[in-house]
């Protein structure tokens, strides 16, 4: 796959793979039910299983932010491959871990860390320099990539759970995904032409500082709001709905087959958006996601009928799903190529770290009043105001060829 014959499908190929078995798809589809037995036997609440999906997220945002700047002075394989690494270890490791919550967290942190590069982020760098016509479906098919094994996944976790115990997910969860991703990285991703420092400034492009790349830019400000606000609102809501869910009294096969159908859903926006990415000027596209995600908080504020979950999860999920295609996409049209890990690094801080503000106000919520309705409340309105931010952004600074 070297020189004329490296075909940069198989990135597309090999991101979607390792997508499947990301480390947020396994974190937003299966950790709830991952959780279950282990609160049981520790003791734990649901506040607990909430704090530690948060030490994950705020590991991701770090590890994110490292891994941008690595693949702008090392390339992508090499950091990435290293990272995945560690987040299989990681996760695997928390089935020997002693019933202590500074263990866990630790833990997690490492868990969130490694898993930046399980991602679709070190496929996105790769994409955005081979692709231009089609970036959009490319982004597209990577990031449905989880949507495939997402309705999966909640079943095989509570089968786990029941059969060989907790543990088992950990275990079985982070082998396979750190496989996948260490050998998609090693084996299925190069590096572009003119996407590191060094091969820039060696053909005498002119770079740009750190204040004019990030806060002298309106575009960063633009897309970092709201993609925040989003985040914030979709990894609050997604993380809560087997807890929601149970507040009901739905039984754990209903709720397992709730979270299916709205990965399932998942998978359809995912490769609907970007397809349309391509075809349409993706501000107004990502405000109607962001719109559909608020209407999904709306539905289950106002029902607790199992169709009403139906519908509500699935929109929420659709804008989970959509988010990291649009972030990546928005980035490479407003952003030269040579900006883009360390742009999309940040960015991505603010997609990970909002979605750990979100569930500690879930986790807030539950330990003010023992329920959801005000955290569904502000992830609606917050919505609301990511799908207005993102159109200001106006016209495309790297316009698609013709």
């Amino acid at each position: 796959m070297e020189g004329r014959r490296f075909n940069p499908w198989w990135t597309v190929g090999a991101g979607a793979v390792a997508n499947a078995l990301g480390a947020g798809t396994i974190m937003v589809y299966a950790y709830g039910l991952m959780t279950v037995g282990m609160l049981a036997e520790f003791g734990w609440t649901l506040a607990d299983a909430s704090r530690l999906f948060t030490a994950f997220l705020l590991g991701s945002g770090i590890g994110i932010a490292v891994l941008g700047w690595m693949i702008s002075r090392l390339g992508i394989s090499l950091p990435s491959a290293v990272m995945a690494g560690i987040f299989g270890i990681a996760l695997a490791a928390v089935a020997a871990l002693p019933p202590d919550h500074t263990w866990f967290w630790i833990t997690f942190l490492f868990v969130g860390f490694g898993g930046a590069a399980c991602t679709a982020m070190p496929y996105a760098v790769t994409i955005s320099g081979l692709f231009d016509k089609h970036r959009g479906l490319a982004l597209g098919i990577v990031v449905a990539g989880s949507a495939f094994t997402a309705p999966l996944l909640p079943q095989i976790a509570q089968e786990l759970t029941g059969t060989l115990g907790w543990r088992s997910n950990f275990i079985i969860f982070g082998l396979l995904s750190g496989t996948a991703s260490v050998i998609g990285l090693t084996f299925f991703v190069r590096t572009p032409t003119g996407a590191t420092l060094k091969e820039s400034e060696a053909a005498g492009h002119a770079t740009r500082s750190a204040f004019q790349i990030y806060f002298g830019n309106r575009y960063f400000w633009l897309i970092a709001g709201s993609i925040l606000a989003a985040s914030l609102a979709a990894f609050g809501g997604m993380s809560s709905l087997v807890g929601l869910f149970k507040s009901q009294n739905y039984d754990g096969r209903l709720i397992a087959n709730i979270i299916s159908v709205a990965a399932i859903g998942s998978l359809a926006g995912k490769l609907c958006v970007g397809y349309l990415l391509d075809r349409y000027h993706a501000p107004f596209l990502s405000s109607a996601v962001f719109a559909i995600a608020a209407t999904g908080f709306v539905l289950l504020l106002v029902t607790s009928a199992p169709i009403g979950a139906f519908v509500g999860a699935g929109f929420i999920a659709i804008a989970l799903g959509a988010e990291a295609d649009i972030l990546t996409y928005l980035i490479s049209r407003y952003f030269p190529l040579v900006e883009f890990s360390r742009v999309v690094g940040i960015i991505w801080v603010c997609w990970a770290w909002g979605g750990g503000i979100g569930t500690s106000i879930v986790a807030a919520s539950l330990e003010a009043d023992q329920g959801y309705r005000a955290a569904f409340i502000l992830f609606a309105v917050l919505l609301a105001a990511a799908a207005a931010l993102v159109l200001l952004l106006g016209p495309y600074q790297n316009p698609r060829e013709s």
